[in-house]
């Protein structure tokens, strides 16, 4: 569990910590989570609006689904699967 379901809005996407921290987003059509891991070399995104940014070497990435906006990274973040169960946000591993 990372959180109530009332904690996120539609539209919104929010960073959770739960050992590594997840990139939550609501949208219209239901939940999605990536990691803060960037694919390049492994730093942590940062959020900055509706996408994901590296601080380490500027890849950017889209909030909702990890996918690369520009790199050097190539490969999306890893996504999972995520849920609205019982009033609250459930992440799987």
């Amino acid at each position: 569990v990372l959180a109530k379901s009332t904690d996120l809005a539609v539209g919104e996407t929010k960073g959770y910590k739960s050992g590594n921290t997840f990139f939550v987003t609501r949208s219209s059509s239901g939940l999605s989570a990536v990691d803060e891991t960037c694919t390049h070399q492994g730093c942590a995104v940062e959020l900055s609006g509706k996408e994901l940014h590296c601080p380490c070497h500027g890849s950017s990435f889209m909030a909702a689904d990890g996918k690369v906006i520009n790199g050097p990274a190539t490969r999306s973040l890893k996504s999972y699967v995520v849920k609205d169960v019982d009033g609250n946000i459930v992440i799987t591993l």
